[in-house]
């Protein structure tokens, strides 16, 4: 969808390389600071969206997909 990704720190910057060079990664985004998730223990503020296609043993895909914040 886009070409660049904003990020917030060097850190980020090398956790999205490492997200670009997997085939496992669908889909990444950096989420807005307003965006939270109730949780047992208050609010979570997470700053990104992750969508992978787990693999089986053999590395082929399971069929299913993954949400990760």
């Amino acid at each position: 969808m886009y070409d660049h990704v904003v990020y917030d720190s060097e850190v980020e910057r090398e956790f999205v390389n490492g997200l670009e060079s997997r085939d496992d990664v669908k889909l990444y985004l950096k989420l807005p600071g307003w965006f939270t998730v109730p949780t047992p223990v208050g609010e979570y503020n997470p700053d990104w969206a992750i969508v992978m296609e787990p693999r089986d043993s053999h590395g082929d895909s399971t069929g299913e997909e993954l949400l990760y914040l």
